[in-house]
Parts: C-alpha cells; structure tokens; sequence
C-alpha cells in the first residue's frame, strides 16, 4: 500500500467512527433535558448575524435550524478525521 491510500484508509476509517459516535452519541445516549437545554443554546443572535436567520427557521424545528447544526458537525468531523489520518 502506499502512503497516500494508507492515509486515505486512516481517514475514512477515523471519520466513519466520528460519525457513528456523534450520532450515537446525540440520537441515542443524550437526554431528553440535554437536548432541550442544547436546543435553548442554539437559538442566539450568532445564528442570523451569519446571514442564516432565514434558513435557521425554515421548516420549524427539525429543518434548517437541524441542518446548520448537523453541516457543523460533519465539518468539524472531516477536521478531525484529516488530523487523525496525517502523520
């Protein structure tokens, strides 16, 4: 194997156990009054100074405000996952 596929193997390893533990993690092990109180921090003026306020709301409570949070998510795991695949 070489260098470059045992990186791209790492990575797509790494990021494939990011994802299962943060799904696992917030659809199954958090609380009903964690995601409540998580649900109460996400709803600031940090969200439409972006210039997301309108996607935010779009769709109630499961649509744009649930989205911007899981694109979060999967950028901060692709960071990560790169990290854990580079020497």
């Amino acid at each position: 194997m070489t260098d470059h596929s045992t990186r791209a193997t790492r990575f797509a390893a790494a990021y494939a156990l990011l994802r299962m533990a943060a799904d696992l993690g917030d659809h199954w092990i958090q609380s009903d009054h964690q995601a409540v109180t998580k649900g109460q921090h996400d709803e600031n003026e940090g969200q439409s100074t972006t210039g997301k306020g309108n996607f935010y709301t779009l769709g109630g409570p499961l649509g744009g405000n649930y989205a911007l949070d899981q694109a979060f998510h999967h950028a901060v795991e692709t960071v990560a996952a790169a990290i854990a695949a580079s020497k």
